[in-house]
């Protein structure tokens, strides 16, 4: 079934489809989920340069400690951290060990991962890891429903050399939950812009809709026979849009032709009429003649037979006329009409009238 809906609606629902495309493209592109990881491995980096600076320092106040007595007491200092931005923290030593960490994770080897690798060689290494994502957790609470955790590792370096590594790990915020808690700031922004957004669609709606509206009553006056209806063209006529103001002028054009087309059928029933009074005439004074005098002359009843069945011959060709004017809707084929011949039949049948100069042809139909 096909939705019709007036004008001003579909307006404002095409605005309002085209103000939420900036957000469909957003999320269906996955731009605004990309970004959030990047966010979040920002962070989780620079929080593991802090952990790794906390470590040098450490290590500046007793070089004879060693990496591993650096960070002996450092699991509690690291599951506080953890308690505070939700991201698991681990240090490692220059084989990939677990030396301290925030209690996350049983595992003591990480020398195999990959970002581990790379923070071993003196880079920073990324790597996102597929979650099971929480089943149940609040838009407006700390907990992430994302579907991966990125893995941050900080090498440690100590006069140019690498020494060992800090691990981050921290899941990110998911798209709606990142939507979510943007709200607060952007509610009454995106408020005011819907209600921008459908009131100019209902404007330019009423603006487009009222010539049309004016337009259809016309119309449906002309289909009901009044043509004096169209001088509610003008307004239309002068309507800011370029369509619906051609539309307007053709629609007076039609109204004005069918206005003449009625004009004209007017005086052809006019004249009509007065055509078929005349042969009827001729016909009933000769049936009466013809009646009131039986002796009359043979050679006078001739001839008044003879005009009696000439005025029956017009008659036809009036009846002919009238089918072709009812079929004026349908092709009618023209052909050169001579126009001298057509003048002095018509003038062969009254007599006294004098025929001068030449006529020509035209293209037409002679019977019309």
């Amino acid at each position: 079934m096909r939705l019709v809906l007036p004008l001003r609606l579909w307006l404002a629902f095409s605005h309002a489809f085209v103000l939420a495309l900036p957000l469909i493209a957003v999320l269906g592109t996955g731009a605004l989920a990309w970004d959030l990881r990047r966010q979040t491995a920002n962070g989780i980096q620079d929080q593991g340069s802090i952990v790794a600076e906390l470590v040098r320092d450490r290590l500046a106040r007793d070089p004879e400690a060693g990496l591993a007595g650096a960070t002996r007491d450092l699991s509690p200092i690291l599951a506080r951290l953890r308690d505070q931005t939700l991201a698991g923290f681990r240090v490692l030593d220059d084989h990939g060990v677990v030396l301290a960490s925030s209690g996350d994770s049983d595992t003591t080897d990480l020398s195999a991962e990959p970002e581990v690798v790379r923070a071993l060689a003196g880079e920073v290494g990324v790597v996102a890891r597929p979650r099971e994502p929480a089943r149940v957790y609040r838009l407006s609470g700390p907990g992430r429903a994302a579907s991966i955790r990125l893995f941050v590792a900080v090498p440690i370096e100590v006069d140019g050399q690498v020494i060992g590594a800090v691990v981050v790990n921290r899941t990110p915020r998911e798209e709606v939950q990142a939507l979510f808690q943007m709200a607060p700031r952007l509610w009454i922004g995106a408020l005011l812009a819907v209600l921008a957004t459908v009131g100019l669609g209902l404007l330019a709606g009423h603006l487009f809709s009222r010539s049309l509206v004016r337009m259809a009553g016309t119309s449906k006056r002309i289909a009901d026979g009044s043509i004096a209806g169209t001088a509610l063209m003008d307004r239309p006529s002068r309507s800011h849009v370029r369509e619906t103001r051609d539309l307007a002028v053709a629609v007076s054009h039609m109204a004005e032709r069918l206005q003449v087309r009625l004009g004209y059928i007017r005086e052809f029933a006019g004249n009509v009429s007065h055509e078929f009074k005349t042969p009827l005439s001729t016909l009933r004074g000769t049936i009466e003649l013809l009646s009131d005098d039986p002796d009359i002359p043979p050679e006078q009843r001739e001839r008044f037979l003879a005009n009696a069945a000439a005025e029956v011959d017009r008659m036809g060709r009036l009846v002919d006329g009238l089918l072709a004017l009812a079929r004026a809707e349908e092709r009618v084929d023209h052909a050169p009409v001579d126009l001298d011949a057509l003048v002095r039949r018509v003038a062969d049948r009254h007599r006294g009238v004098v025929v001068q100069g030449e006529a020509g042809s035209v293209v037409g139909n002679a019977e019309q």
